[in-house]
């Protein structure tokens, strides 16, 4: 097969889309050659069998300059590539459709998100398939979906044993932005006591910019916050930590708390997409948004837990990541649809 993937970001250093890197280096090995169009393109170091080109923003280059790109690099390469993958942003799906369907391209989307707009709708009507990790990360109902799990790289975020400590070390890891909750965070963790919270992410909004303003302003000296993280950085911090925590609500599977999982660390979420797999586990990892009093009590459980059965739970949550998201496994199955 010869594919053509359509993305947002082709760089190593990017700090929320950097994972898509290994992505490309997983699907390079199931195909003969990969073209990757990429909104904005920074470092990279793919395999000889994959061709990258970006579509300007990195240039500062206009939205028609985009648009004229798209089209030049999609129409040059069309004999190059049989196939066609949209990550995320179904606007590409809208652009291309009629090229792709007059040359006969095969169009498969991967969306995770609980939104559901008209712009989705509309391209869900032209694509082949759907790819997603949970039914809670489409939710337009069709026929076209296929639920395949999330995509990590369980050889980079690897088991570590914890080490004893008298305290409990929390992370948390994402953007920092409102709907993410970071606040609800904080409050659990200070009513909690014998813990510390690092918190690992940066702003993209001017919205932002003042929620991490004000957090830093009351909280500065209370909470640790390392700004953002690379790929190949966050391992580390995972391994570190005794818990992670999740507060924002994407109404989708998070891969952040998948990483972190992976690497053995125990977890609780107040995102819904998590609370039936969270249901098998011997605490209380979910907890209801919003609900700081909720959050302390499980923050406070955990700590009670010995090591060595932190230790077991962690090696059967990085089991469960092994067997239903890990990327050497999800590539296969998204190639797979190709050919139904």
């Amino acid at each position: 097969m010869k594919l053509l993937i359509i993305t947002q970001v082709v760089d190593t250093q990017h700090p929320i889309l950097g994972f898509f890197h290994r992505w490309i280096v997983e699907f390079a090995k199931h195909v003969e050659h990969l073209h990757v169009v990429a909104l904005q393109v920074g470092e990279y170091d793919l395999p000889k069998n994959v061709t990258v080109h970006s579509l300007g923003k990195e240039e500062g280059v206009s939205k028609l300059e985009y648009v004229r790109r798209f089209y030049s690099y999609t129409w040059k390469y069309r004999n190059e590539y049989d196939s066609v993958f949209v990550h995320m942003n179904q606007i590409y799906v809208l652009l291309g459709m009629f090229i792709w369907q007059g040359l006969k391209k095969r169009v498969l989307l991967w969306y995770m998100h609980k939104s559901v707009t008209t712009s989705l709708k509309f391209a869900h009507a032209f694509v082949d398939g759907v790819a997603s990790a949970s039914k809670e990360s489409f939710r337009v109902k069709s026929k076209k979906l296929h639920i395949l799990g999330h995509g990590i790289d369980t050889e980079l975020f690897a088991y570590k044993n914890k080490a004893e400590s008298k305290m409990l070390k929390i992370l948390s890891v994402g953007r920092i932005a409102p709907v993410k909750q970071i606040e609800v965070l904080i409050a659990a963790v200070l009513n909690c006591g014998n813990s510390t919270l690092s918190v690992v992410g940066a702003p993209i909004t001017k919205t932002d910019k003042v929620y991490e303003e004000g957090l830093k302003k009351e909280f500065g000296t209370k909470v640790s916050f390392l700004g953002a993280k690379t790929q190949e950085e966050l391992p580390f911090l995972y391994q570190g930590a005794d818990v992670f925590v999740n507060t924002s609500n994407t109404g989708s599977i998070d891969k952040v708390v998948l990483e972190a999982m992976s690497t053995g660390t125990l977890v609780i979420s107040t995102n819904e997409a998590f609370k039936d797999m969270f249901s098998r586990l011997p605490y209380s990892a979910y907890v209801e948004e919003h609900n700081v009093l909720d959050l302390t009590k499980t923050l406070e459980e955990v700590s009670r837990i010995p090591l060595k059965e932190r230790e077991s739970i962690g090696l059967q949550l990085r089991e469960l990541v092994k067997e239903q998201h890990a990327l050497s496994g999800l590539v296969p199955k998204i190639l797979a649809i190709y050919e139904k």
